[in-house]
């Protein structure tokens, strides 16, 4: 379980060295400081001057951080292998701040194997997980009713809705990429589906808009689709 490696550097990196073997995820804040979410070392933030590391040790839900996005108030979310965690910024970089509030299946999240995250138009902060797509509007879960695979077809996958990649248009659809190449277009009342054959491929890895407003896929064997 990613949530459980013991990762921290005894020494961290100076300039010139990695800040992690394996980085999952580059965010800039706001405010310029640029995170990295790695596979087992948690995430870690340069300032352009020094580095800080968050693990479970600081009250991260997980050391496996392959999403991130910050709220219009300056709060970060952090996808991780341990549920979603959400801190306030101006305390949490304070020395010895640590105000990191994780969600888990506990409050509702389908998964707590969170792989990406998207903030819509509305304030709702959807998590895409290893079982399926859940908002949160503060307070509560709520599970959108993402299409189940035939697992007879994918005997190498172990759950049927896992999530790859969201994004919003600009007219508010919402699209969800899967593993097992469906995407799905919710428009705030309904789901549209385009299956594999239309995509031509068995895994959505990323999505896009780009500024004319078409959406692209990234197709796993099989390129950009659009």
């Amino acid at each position: 379980d990613s949530a459980t490696l013991v990762a921290r550097p005894s020494q961290p990196p100076s300039r010139t060295k990695q800040i992690s073997q394996y980085i999952r995820r580059m965010f800039q804040e706001k405010d310029g400081g640029l995170w990295c979410g790695t596979t087992g070392g948690g995430v870690a933030r340069w300032n352009g001057h020094s580095i800080r590391y968050f693990t479970t040790v600081e009250g991260l839900g997980g050391h496996w951080v392959p999403s991130t996005v910050q709220e219009a108030q300056g709060d970060l979310g952090f996808g991780t292998g341990g549920g979603v965690s959400r801190y306030n910024i101006s305390t949490a970089l304070r020395p010895g701040g640590n105000t990191f509030t994780t969600y888990t299946r506990k409050e509702g999240l389908a998964s707590d194997q969170v792989r990406c995250m998207l903030l819509d138009r509305s304030g709702g902060f959807c998590s895409g997980t290893e079982k399926g797509v859940s908002r949160f509007n503060k307070k509560t879960f709520t599970d959108f009713p993402i299409l189940a695979a035939d697992l007879s077809k994918f005997p190498y996958y172990k759950y049927p809705r896992p999530i790859n990649a969201m994004i919003q248009d600009k007219a508010g659809n919402i699209y969800i990429g899967t593993r097992y190449g469906w995407l799905c277009v919710f428009d705030g009342k309904r789901f549209k589906t385009c299956d594999n054959a239309e995509l031509n491929s068995e895994h959505v890895r990323t999505l896009l808009q780009d500024r004319a407003g078409d959406v692209w896929a990234s197709a796993v064997g099989q390129g950009l689709c659009s």
